[in-house]
Order: structure tokens, then C-alpha cells, then sequence
């Protein structure tokens, strides 16, 4: 069973990943809103942190624009799609690994 929680309050990360094999948290902004006046990308770092085994984040699309459009992450992006053309060309995921 995977439990992602609806929250980004860090207390409350903290003492339910104590308990629970949290999967991940949903950070839409009306719930990141909750926590008051945050950096939002610093309390996601946090968020991380304390969730260190967590596998998914659900985010609203304009962060994920936001996201994507940082020079780091184009760059990241754009080095494993330059990889992956090298490595098996035009194959999809499912071709290479069937």
C-alpha cells in the first residue's frame, strides 16, 4: 500500500514518516498556501529531505513549467535525451527493455 499525503506541513512529514512508508505528498499550491509565506522551492528540498525514500511529488503544471524552464534542468533533460538517442536511437523504453 502506498500512502501519499496531502500535505506540506513538515511537522507533520516528520512524525507520520515515522510511522508510515510514505510514498510521496501532494504539493499543489492551495496546500503549500497552508503553511503560510514559504519559498516554495526550499520547502520542497525540505519536503525531500525528510522523505528521503519517497517516490512521487504531485505538483500543478505551471511549477513543473517553472521546473522546466531552469537552465539546469534543460540542460539535464536534454543530456539524457542526447544519451539515450546514442545509446538505442529511436527506441522507446519498452522496446529496449522487452
Amino acid at each position: 500500500m502506498k500512502y501519499l499525503l496531502d500535505t506540506a506541513n513538515l511537522d507533520e512529514l516528520r512524525e507520520l514518516s515515522e510511522y508510515l512508508p510514505i510514498a510521496g505528498v501532494t504539493s499543489n499550491p492551495t496546500i503549500v498556501k497552508k503553511e503560510g509565506a514559504v519559498p516554495f522551492f526550499a520547502h520542497m528540498r525540505e519536503i525531500r529531505s525528510i522523505l528521503a525514500g519517497a517516490h512521487s511529488v504531485t505538483v500543478a503544471p505551471n511549477v513543473l513549467r517553472e521546473i522546466f524552464a531552469k537552465k539546469v534542468v534543460k540542460d539535464a533533460v536534454q543530456a539524457f535525451a542526447d544519451d539515450w538517442s546514442d545509446l538505442y536511437g529511436g527506441k522507446t523504453l519498452a522496446a529496449v527493455d522487452g
